[in-house]
């Protein structure tokens, strides 16, 4: 639609996709972009939207991002989640028999995050991040989880490749 806006939506059939899950699924997908040049840096953001259509009932993901980079070395990034999953692999950590049969439940995640950028290598660009991811679902899951699980991540991020990776591409378009 322009604007810095890309918008997708695609929709196949799958053949026996999966090797330990028989049977056929059609993927549906959609996704709408935005990402902008700013002073020192960038905003850009998704929502995606995903469907697995199987005999046994939809499967659905969906997600929005976001990220900031701001300041030339600065970036905000934060992330929300919502899957469908299978109870019964979730709480036996094992693959749902086909005899037993399939009991969807929600799981949601919310991820916000910071990354430092550094100037370690020339010809990369590198930082020094670190985020914490929150978790969200059915009470009957606890057992298995904990009641509101919690993940901290610190990590060292290189992009190789043109020196800038998102600011380039996003300066020259």
């Amino acid at each position: 639609p322009g604007g810095g806006f890309t918008v997708q939506v695609s929709a196949g059939r799958r053949s026996h996709p999966e090797a330990t899950e028989p049977g056929d699924q059609t993927r549906q997908t959609a996704s709408i972009e935005y990402a902008r040049a700013r002073p020192g840096g960038f905003l850009a953001a998704a929502l995606i939207l995903g469907r697995n259509r199987l005999a046994e009932g939809p499967e659905n993901g969906n997600g929005l991002e976001a990220t900031w980079k701001f300041r030339e070395r600065h970036i905000l990034y934060g992330r929300a989640e919502s899957v469908d999953r299978d109870r019964y692999e979730l709480l036996n950590r094992t693959q749902r028999p086909g005899t037993v049969p399939p009991d969807r439940t929600i799981v949601r995640a919310f991820t916000a995050g910071y990354v430092r950028t550094l100037p370690l290598l020339e010809e990369a660009e590198t930082g020094l991040g670190a985020g914490v991811t929150l978790y969200r679902f059915d009470s009957d899951l606890d057992s298995v989880y904990g009641s509101g699980p919690i993940s901290f991540q610190v990590f060292l991020r290189f992009g190789l490749g043109a020196h800038g990776g998102m600011d380039h591409a996003l300066m020259h378009n």
